[in-house]
């Protein structure tokens, strides 16, 4: 876990996509299971900045999707990063939720959310710019 989070040149989303590669390959992605089952939270908060770190994680962790998104959800700085890491275009989030539709409710609310909240901000500084 030390080197997903700790590595000074490679994100972690991508040092556990390699992971995951390389147990997919060799027919044993099953024993990266404890990780996820006792580190699921620093596993996010190292390896998820973005929806492309999302859909990385959730090749080989698909079980523990929800989980990390309700981890997101919880934190605002882990939202806050995912969201604005997370350019996305309604077709994205359709193919994403498509393959993995338990979590369509859950990242469409997410996204809304972000959404509001944002044109509230641009609102309220372009009004505080004129007054």
């Amino acid at each position: 876990m030390n080197i997903l989070a700790g590595h000074p040149l490679i994100p972690g989303g991508l040092l556990l996509d390699d992971l995951v590669y390389k147990m997919m390959v060799k027919n044993c992605v099953e024993r990266l299971e404890p990780l996820f089952k006792k580190c699921l939270p620093e596993v996010v908060e190292a390896c998820i900045a973005s929806i492309h770190d999302l859909k990385r994680f959730a090749t080989g962790a698909h079980l523990y999707l929800n989980e990390a998104l309700a981890l997101i959800e919880a934190d605002h700085e882990l939202r806050l990063r995912f969201l604005e890491n997370s350019p996305l275009s309604q077709e994205e989030l359709e193919e994403f939720t498509s393959q993995y539709p338990s979590c369509k409710d859950q990242l469409q609310a997410l996204f809304d959310t972000y959404s509001v909240t944002n044109v509230i901000t641009k609102n309220l500084s372009s009004s505080s710019l004129t007054s």
